[in-house]
């Protein structure tokens, strides 16, 4: 593949970390081989080709200055090189940053200060990011370093691809798990700054919080606080989105991750929100929360906006968000909004995990749960 001008100097300039960089008659060789690549002869043009891929990762810093050179075959030829060196100089410097156990020194590995600024330089980090370089230390570089709009393209072609592998192996039979550390790659590379990723992008990376192999991750063993903080970050990059209420909704079902509560709060009373959005962060709510949060909830009582008509056994009504917040806030309480009016509660409790049956059949049956709820508050308010 032909390499972005930006990711040849970011991953060429730092090479005086390397304990094993060129010496100087090597440099010199180098150099001059590359020089050579311009030259009339085309035997002489494949002879140092084959040089320098010979010489490996001591070309680098040459075969990258190439790649920027002025004669056009200097330039094409070197770009063509440089991957392959480029894969080597990258295992060196994985090394390298693995044999410094203490994390003293900077190895100049693409995404590692991002990495660990946000999960520390631990053992456990350490192991993980370097798994997140085996899986593709190419793609590491290029969004990390490149330009935002090559980056952000790059990205979202490699989880296009990731999708379409789920889906043929769905389709011939053989599961539709991803490997762990390409679904933690991608959702870490997504969470960089300023990167421009399309909303379908963005939805297919949070479809990979459903994959087993993170389910298992983030479950429990020595990376879940990793990927558990990882993930809330990535949400919280994108309260906007709408896929982001329903992601958090499933791991609040089925892991109860008390750090999703702050973006479910944020997705809640966030007005700009698509409204099915909120409803299911509200319900979110129901799950992680507790009565602390319920006072939070208090404005959205008055909000008219309706979410959902339902009919249940004889009974058809209307579900505003007002409600919803108010049945959570009642459960919240410890109390049953089944004993406030919502009768689908009644008859079902577990539909307080849903926001759709948490309506009323009119107005007044609302009000009356209102008042019955403000006299609840009242009554109970000095314990």
């Amino acid at each position: 593949m032909r390499l972005p001008l930006a990711l040849i100097l970011a991953f060429a300039l730092p090479l005086t970390a390397l304990a094993d960089s060129p010496k100087g008659d090597d440099l010199a060789k180098a150099r001059a081989l590359v020089r050579s690549l311009g030259d009339k002869s085309y035997r002489n043009r494949e002879k140092a080709a084959q040089e320098l891929l010979r010489m490996g990762r001591v070309a680098y810093t040459a075969v990258a200055e190439g790649s920027d050179d002025a004669d056009p075959e200097v330039r094409s030829r070197c770009r063509k090189i440089l991957p392959v060196i480029l894969e080597q100089e990258i295992k060196a410097r994985l090394d390298a940053f693995l044999a410094d156990v203490e994390g003293k020194n900077e190895h100049n590995l693409p995404g590692w200060k991002r990495f660990r600024d946000m999960f520390g330089n631990t053992k456990t980090s350490r192991e993980l990011f370097a798994d997140l370089i085996r899986a593709d230390g190419r793609l590491m570089e290029e969004v990390e370093v490149s330009a935002k709009e090559f980056a952000g393209e790059r990205l979202q072609a490699r989880a296009f691809a990731m999708r379409q592998n789920m889906l043929l192996a769905a389709n011939a039979g053989r599961g539709t798990t991803l490997p762990l550390r390409d679904i933690i790659q991608v959702i870490f590379l997504a969470t960089k700054p300023g990167l421009e990723i399309s909303p379908q992008a963005a939805q297919v990376i949070t479809s990979f919080t459903y994959d087993a192999n993170f389910r298992q991750a983030i479950s429990g063993g020595g990376q879940a606080e990793i990927v558990r903080k990882l993930v809330v970050t990535w949400i919280e990059q994108r309260l906007d989105d709408q896929n982001s209420a329903y992601a958090i909704m499933n791991l609040a079902t089925n892991y109860r991750l008390k750090e999703l509560i702050a973006p479910a709060l944020k997705i809640a009373t966030n007005k700009k929100a698509m409204v099915h959005a909120r409803g299911t962060a509200l319900a979110a709510i129901g799950r992680l929360g507790d009565k602390e949060h319920a006072a939070i909830l208090e404005p959205l009582v008055a909000d008219t906006t309706q979410i959902a008509s339902f009919a249940w056994q004889n009974i058809r009504g209307i579900t505003q968000l007002g409600d919803v917040a108010l049945a959570q806030i009642i459960h919240l309480h410890g109390e049953k909004p089944g004993d406030y009016g919502y009768l689908p509660l009644k008859s079902n409790p577990s539909f307080i995990h849903s926001y759709y049956y948490q309506g009323f059949a009119n107005d007044d049956a609302r009000a009356a749960a209102r008042k019955q709820w403000k006299e609840f508050l009242e009554k109970n308010k000095k314990r």
